[in-house]
C-alpha cells in the first residue's frame, strides 16, 4: 500500500522536476 503511494509520489515529483527543468531551459535563465 505505502509502496504504491511512494511510487506515485516519486513519479509525480520526477515529472514536475522534468517539467520545471524544461521550462527553465528554454529562456536564458533570468532567475539566479
Amino acid at each position: 500500500m505505502w509502496l504504491q503511494i511512494t511510487a506515485l509520489a516519486v513519479v509525480a515529483v520526477v515529472f514536475v522536476v522534468r517539467l520545471a527543468f524544461a521550462l527553465t531551459d528554454r529562456p536564458t535563465k533570468p532567475h539566479n
